[in-house]
């Protein structure tokens, strides 16, 4: 799979990767627009919606729409999970040495290139990286159906990541592997991975599998379908796991750090669910501060208690990955049907039925004839849905990516997580998403990668 171009909000994992504008706290004044599905979100038309939230990206290509949740009814308060209890710190030698992970994504070139093999050679051994996380190439199909890797430049590249003293998981995933449809590919890239490594030598082969998975970035999954999203992903993993158990290959998966936040119907959350499939999980807690009560370390406390608790390995991710600034929208009641008057410093959100598909579009309200001429309004004779908005939140990119700091910074924070974390069994340390974007950032000390 390729590396992937999300654009994801707060209210998600924040795992974008497009270029930052210059961060201003000023209400949006620009009319964005996006077209949704009607039966992605599990409505039958835009005027069902009692409540919304929408967020609008800021980056270099301008301003664009995402939704995150759309509801035929007031949002309920999520239901608190129960606060795990952090297992006792463990006094061993094994528990209190910290370590640290990456993500390689761009496998492909590192295939092509001795001098970039040679440049990721170098800043393993310099940073220390110990786990490598590293995209699997394109695999081939035959004509049975059967995946299978390449056993070409593959091994060569694994051995060299090895020799650095680093252990290798090879990484897949992508959204769509929650969907069902998606599931046997899955299933085949795990008996892939399984016979790759039966057929290359011992120091060329794969420690783990890990799934970057994240269902939450499907159309509708902050919709009435939640559960039904949330039941196929984790159908997904116990396909996986089955899978790999064929050879004892351990599976590991990246999951935000609010799996753990929401009780589900049986007071069991995401991750709660998760852990009994697989043997690693990277807690993705994305803040560029380790203490305080929108740090890493607050975010990341009850994934690591639960992860430890059931006696798996963990890692505590960090963000240096370019990410968007962005505003939130909140809609809430019963839309109207006619256009509001304009009010300065108000915005409005506007929905409009295309048999269906539904149109959105978020405006200043001092704009609204220009909305009203838009081709997807003013076409037809369809109704229109409108709110004004009711809350709107500023959240700047610098809160959860490092891009814009340096090597130091992401170095103090991971040494005050460790020390948070230190001694409780099953904490591996830090990992840094991901390597091409850590190592361009500026050294800010005396050590550069």
């Amino acid at each position: 799979m390729s590396r992937r171009l999300f654009v994801v909000s707060l209210t998600f994992a924040f795992l974008a990767f497009a270029a930052p504008a210059a961060w201003s706290q000023e209400r949006p004044s620009a009319i964005v627009r996006a077209t949704i599905s009607l039966a992605d979100w599990g409505l039958l038309s835009a005027r069902e919606i009692r409540s919304g939230t929408i967020a609008i990206i800021h980056d270099s290509t301008g301003d664009r729409l995402t939704i995150e949740s759309l509801l035929p009814s007031p949002e309920p308060a999520p239901k608190p999970a129960r606060s795990p209890e952090m297992p006792p710190k463990s006094v061993s030698a094994g528990d209190t040495i910290a370590h640290r992970a990456t993500w390689v994504w761009n496998t492909a070139a590192l295939l092509q290139s001795d001098s970039l093999r040679r440049s990721l050679a170098a800043f393993l051994r310099s940073d220390r990286f110990e786990r490598i996380f590293l995209q699997l190439p394109e695999s081939t199909i035959d004509s049975t159906g059967t995946r299978s890797l390449a056993l070409t430049a593959l091994p060569e590249l694994v051995r060299m990541i090895r020799s650095s003293g680093a252990e290798v998981a090879a990484l897949d995933g992508g959204a769509d592997y929650a969907r069902p449809a998606a599931h046997g590919t899955a299933v085949a890239i795990a008996n892939a991975v399984v016979e790759y490594n039966r057929r290359v030598p011992s120091e060329s082969r794969f420690d783990a599998l890990h799934l970057d998975v994240e269902p939450y970035l499907l159309p509708g999954f902050g919709s009435v379908r939640r559960k039904e999203i949330v039941k196929q992903y984790l159908d997904l993993f116990a396909s996986v796991r089955s899978a790999c158990r064929r050879d004892s290959l351990p599976l590991g998966a990246d999951a935000p750090f609010w799996f753990d936040d929401e009780a589900l119907s049986d007071d069991r959350t995401i991750l709660d669910r998760l852990l009994p499939m697989v043997d690693e999980i990277c807690v993705m807690s994305y803040r560029t501060r380790a203490g305080g009560e929108d740090g890493v370390i607050r975010f990341a406390s009850g994934g690591v208690a639960r992860a430890s608790s059931a006696g798996k390995r963990i890692w505590v991710a960090v963000e240096t990955t370019p990410l968007p600034d962005e505003h939130v929208v909140t809609v809430a009641g019963a839309p109207r049907d006619e256009w509001p008057q304009p009010k300065p410093g108000v915005s409005i959100v506007v929905m409009c039925d295309r048999n269906d598909s539904a149109d959105v579009v978020f405006a200043p309200s001092d704009r609204i004839d220009e909305v009203k001429r838009l081709p997807v309004i003013a076409a037809g004779e369809r109704r229109i849905a409108v709110w004004e908005r009711s809350y709107l939140s500023s959240v700047p990119a610098d809160r959860i990516t490092f891009a814009r700091r340096n090597k130091a910074e992401v170095r103090k924070v991971a040494a005050e997580v460790d020390e948070a974390f230190r001694g409780i069994p099953g904490y591996r340390g830090v990992a840094v998403h991901h390597w091409e974007s850590y190592r361009c950032l500026p050294s800010g000390g005396p050590q550069d990668p």
